[in-house]
C-alpha cells in the first residue's frame, strides 16, 4: 500500500527550499509569512517582516504611482507582475522581478496575497555592460566607416571634407525645419557616410581632369548604389541607407539611381539632396571646367 502524501507537507517543502522569495501578506498588506530565500536574498529575518509592510523593503527609487497601480490591481483581484528597486538590510539596492496575486477563499473573498520574487540585480548588470559593448562596438565600426570616408576624400583634393559638410549642411537645414534631436542626428551621421561607396570607384576616373566618358559617368554614378550597398547590409545602419540612396535623385525624376522624384523621396532624402548640392555648388571640383 502507498504511503498517504500529505498536500501541506509537500507545499511546506516547496515554499522552504524554492530558490525564489515568496511573501504572503494579510489584506492590509502586512507581512504573514516569508521563506528562507527571502532571508537569504534581503537579510530580514522572520521575526523582523513579521506584522510589517513591504515597505520596510523600499528604496524610495520607486515611483510611487507605480505602488499605487499595483496596489490597485491586486485588490481588484487581478495579478500584477513587474520590477522593484529596492534595499536590502545591509543597505545595499538591488532589483527584483515580481508577481503578485490575490488569494481567494471558496466564496470569492480575498484573503491573503502572494508574491514570488526573484533578484535580478545581476543580469540587469550583466545585460547593462552588453549594452555597452554594442554601443562601443557601433561607434568603433562607425568610426571605421568614416576613416573609409576620409580615405576616398584623401583621394581628391577638391572634395576633401565634403562628407563632413554635407553632414553638417543636413543637421542644420534639418534643425531650422523643426526635425527633432534624433531626426537631426540620423541625418548628421547619413551625411558623413554618403559617399563611402566612391571606394569602388577607380582613381582614373575619380580624379579624371577632364570630360567623363558615358562609361566612366555610369562608374561614378555606381558609387551611390555601392554605398546603399555597404550601409543597408548592417542593421543598424538601415534608416541612414534609406536616406543615402536618394542623395543624387531630383525632384523632377531625373536623378540617380532609381530616377524618382517628389513624394517618392523621403523627406530626409530631400534635405541630404539640398545639402550635397549646395556644397558642389560652394567648392572647387575637377571637373567644373568640363561641364
Amino acid at each position: 500500500m502507498s504511503k498517504k502524501i500529505d498536500d501541506s507537507d509537500v507545499l511546506q517543502k516547496i515554499l522552504t527550499n524554492s530558490p525564489i522569495s515568496i511573501v504572503i501578506t494579510d489584506t492590509n498588506g502586512d507581512i504573514e509569512y516569508i521563506n528562507p530565500y527571502f532571508t537569504h536574498t534581503t537579510g530580514y529575518s522572520l521575526e523582523e517582516v513579521i506584522g510589517e509592510n513591504p515597505r520596510v523593503l523600499k528604496s524610495d527609487l520607486y515611483p510611487q504611482d507605480n505602488y499605487e497601480e499595483l496596489w490597485d490591481t491586486i485588490s481588484n483581484g487581478e495579478v500584477w507582475n513587474g520590477t522593484f528597486k529596492n534595499i536590502k538590510k545591509c543597505g545595499e539596492i538591488y532589483w527584483e522581478s515580481a508577481i503578485i496575486a490575490p488569494v481567494e477563499d471558496v466564496n470569492g473573498e480575498i484573503k491573503n496575497y502572494i508574491a514570488v520574487k526573484q533578484e535580478i540585480t545581476e543580469q540587469l548588470y550583466l545585460k547593462q555592460k552588453i549594452l555597452e559593448q554594442e554601443s562601443l562596438m557601433s561607434q568603433n565600426f562607425e568610426k571605421t566607416l568614416e576613416a573609409l570616408v576620409s580615405i576616398v576624400e584623401d583621394r581628391d583634393s577638391y572634395t576633401g571634407g565634403h562628407s563632413q559638410r554635407v553632414a553638417t549642411y543636413s543637421k542644420m537645414i534639418a534643425k531650422e525645419m523643426g526635425f527633432s534631436d534624433e531626426e537631426c542626428e540620423l541625418i548628421y551621421r547619413a551625411g558623413k557616410l554618403h559617399d563611402i561607396g566612391k571606394i569602388s570607384t577607380p582613381d582614373n576616373v575619380l580624379l579624371k581632369p577632364d570630360k567623363l566618358s558615358k562609361l566612366e559617368y555610369k562608374l561614378i554614378k555606381r558609387h551611390v548604389e555601392v554605398s546603399y550597398a555597404i550601409l543597408s547590409t548592417i542593421p543598424m545602419y538601415k534608416d541612414i541607407a534609406d536616406i543615402v540612396i536618394s542623395h543624387h535623385e531630383r525632384y523632377d525624376g531625373k536623378g540617380y539611381p532609381k530616377g524618382i522624384g517628389g513624394d517618392e523621396i523621403t523627406i530626409l532624402g530631400h534635405v541630404m539632396i539640398v545639402a550635397d548640392a549646395f556644397d558642389a555648388m560652394t567648392t572647387n571640383r575637377i571637373y567644373k571646367g568640363y561641364l
